[in-house]
């Protein structure tokens, strides 16, 4: 609707189309609930759920041993054990690593799905609690992540504030990635040569530069270092939201047909609205007008304040029970 809003308005501006002609268009969600209702954010207790579960989800499905594996890919970096069984096992507890590591991202910046798949290296300045740009601060988790987003999005070019401590561990696993990969087809082609075994040669790939894709799957044999699919975010995210709900049922059983990715967009607003930050400042960073927010969040900020009241009004009167029992005990 507003893409063509703009193009109407374009057209009158040019004489191409009569301003008598040029109709208003409303968007669905000034008439209905559609936003929340279809992105809902998560309650606070809901999200700490889900967050307790991911290490546990990193590690799902993963067989480990104790003792070093013949396959120097598998031992690299590592002093001691347990060392993952396979070089299978490796990826897979990679891959979950690293869609943990994207939800991290998604809830803590606010960003849409499709502008986090845009983000290059090249785009995040890093800088120190000095502010003089060094990588010793965000090293320690103090320091400040400040991405840029492509002027190519919905909402064009801005600057979003980002964890460093999440960005920290997203540059360890790329590189401990290409290691392995490294490793891995040097081994490939030196059996070749030896004629041990029979194949193309594989590329090796090369560091990782300030023009990779911030989230690109480093397993690529083309080398292409793409990201990876809607389709497999979409697969790993109810995977993760089923893996919860069986181990938790407090969590809702069915987060699955509830939540999307972008409810990680609509929880970080809704979080940080209900930690008291301006919403002036919400909007800057997730690239949304303060009217928008207020009219998009107003409804489910109001239902999580009621239950908040609820629960305080809870523990007073509890309070004051225990309070009037000991006086009655006392007298």
């Amino acid at each position: 609707i507003s893409t063509l809003q703009s193009v109407l308005k374009w057209m009158v501006s040019r004489d191409l189309l009569d301003p008598r002609l040029n109709p208003e268009f409303k968007k669905v969600r000034d008439r209905k609930d559609h936003r929340e209702d279809s992105n809902p954010a998560f309650y606070p207790k809901d999200w700490k759920t889900l967050a307790g579960c991911f290490q546990d989800f990193i590690e799902n499905g993963v067989q480990y041993v104790e003792t070093k594996p013949e396959h120097p890919a598998l031992r690299a970096g590592m002093r001691q054990g347990p060392y993952v069984k396979t070089l299978e096992d490796y990826k897979r507890r990679w891959r979950q690593q690293h869609f943990v590591l994207y939800v991290l991202w998604q809830y803590e910046t606010g960003c849409r799905p499709h502008e986090t798949n845009l983000i290059r290296f090249r785009d995040i300045e890093v800088r120190g609690e000095s502010g003089d740009g060094s990588i010793e601060g965000a090293e320690m988790g103090t320091g400040k992540i400040l991405v840029r987003i492509n002027p190519k999005t919905k909402t064009g070019k801005r600057v979003v504030v980002a964890r460093s401590l999440t960005y920290r561990l997203l540059v360890a696993w790329k590189g401990s990635a290409i290691a392995v990969v490294q490793q891995v087809n040097k081994a490939h082609n030196r059996s070749i040569e030896e004629g041990l075994k029979r194949g193309k040669l594989r590329d090796i790939p090369g560091p990782r530069t300030d023009d990779d894709l911030l989230f690109f799957n480093p397993f690529q044999q083309s080398g292409k270092r793409s990201n990876y699919t809607d389709i497999w975010y979409n697969k790993m995210w109810c995977e993760l939201l089923e893996f919860c709900a069986e181990r938790n049922k407090d969590f809702p059983q069915d987060a699955v047909k509830r939540y999307t990715k972008y409810s990680l967009r609509s929880s970080h607003i809704t979080h940080e609205l209900l930690r008291g930050t301006d919403i002036g400042r919400i909007a800057d960073n997730v690239g949304n007008s303060q009217s928008e927010i207020e009219r998009t969040y107003k409804r489910p900020m109001n239902e999580l304040n009621i239950d908040y009241l609820a629960q305080e009004k809870a523990t007073l009167f509890l309070l004051q029970d225990e309070r009037d029992e000991k006086a009655g005990a006392e007298n």
